[in-house]
């Protein structure tokens, strides 16, 4: 065979033919592992063996329990075993009855009030009885002590009617007391348990619902009536007209003496999706 060159579409099919047989990914499924070309194509797969291993048993070997595992992280190294013992101040340490205390011997006494002795560790060591002088000399009185019912000028025990009156006081309660009442911020005059407010120089609603009155629409400003109309009579005029002036749809109120232009209906339309599209051109 001649000597020849590798031109570009050559080039091209040689690459297409590496890709095929080329090595190019791994995908896993399960226990199957695949190897799969640098095009996709599938190259060979490996199946891993599935492997069960029980836990272990008294009589068989096998995989330690989280609850094993716990149990043993919980043991210290080189630990004994250590048992409850039913011998008073005993355990019991790998089956073996271990004292590990002794109470100490106490005094006994019989049922009564007493005065005691204790050592270091808390034992009592020494019982005597207490007589009438030990509870005199605490400050006690050795005489029945009576108290009064309290007063205004003294003390004294709380009668049951005061209980009943406190009982019916709402905790932090204040003396019911008034003490200022105020309108805009001027201040009304207390006379004993009543407060007057004078509302006669404020707008009622049905005044302000009646405050305005649309009579209807005009073609133009000079065809608005000279006679008759009443303060609140509003009308819509159609036309502009310079010489007021006034503008396309406004209206006026009759103010009791003349025509008061208010302003004029303002229309609002919603943006298309057009006109929002254009926004991103």
């Amino acid at each position: 065979m001649s000597d020849v060159f590798l031109d570009y579409p050559g080039l091209t099919h040689y690459d297409s033919k590496i890709k095929t047989v080329a090595g190019g990914s791994l995908s896993i499924s399960n226990r199957t592992i695949t190897l799969n070309s640098i095009s996709g194509a599938s190259l060979g797969n490996v199946v891993i063996p599935e492997t069960t291993i029980d836990l272990a048993t008294a009589s068989k070997d096998g995989l330690l329990s989280k609850g094993g595992y716990s149990k043993l992280a919980g043991i210290s190294t080189g630990a004994n075993k250590v048992e409850d013992s039913s011998t008073n101040g005993a355990i019991k340490i790998d089956g073996v009855e271990t004292t590990v205390y002794s109470h100490p011997n106490g005094k006994a006494v019989t049922s009564g009030l007493y005065k005691i002795t204790t050592n270091a560790t808390g034992h009592v060591t020494a019982a005597t009885a207490v007589a009438k002088a030990d509870i005199t000399g605490l400050g006690i009185p050795a005489e029945d002590t009576t108290y009064d019912v309290v007063s205004s000028s003294a003390n004294g025990l709380m009668s049951s009617a005061m209980l009943t009156k406190l009982n019916g006081i709402e905790t932090s309660a204040d003396v019911n007391v008034l003490e200022s009442v105020s309108v805009n911020g001027s201040a009304l005059p207390i006379t004993s348990k009543g407060v007057n407010i004078d509302l006669s120089n404020y707008a009622l609603k049905t005044d302000i619902s009646a405050a305005v009155k649309y009579k209807g629409q005009v073609d133009s400003y000079s065809l608005l009536p000279t006679s008759g109309q009443s303060t609140g009579d509003m009308y819509n005029v159609v036309a502009a007209d310079t010489s007021v002036p006034i503008n396309a749809g406004d209206n006026v109120v009759w103010n009791g003496e003349d025509w008061d232009i208010l302003s004029g209906t303002v229309e609002f339309g919603a943006i298309t999706n057009a006109q929002i599209d254009s926004l991103f051109a």
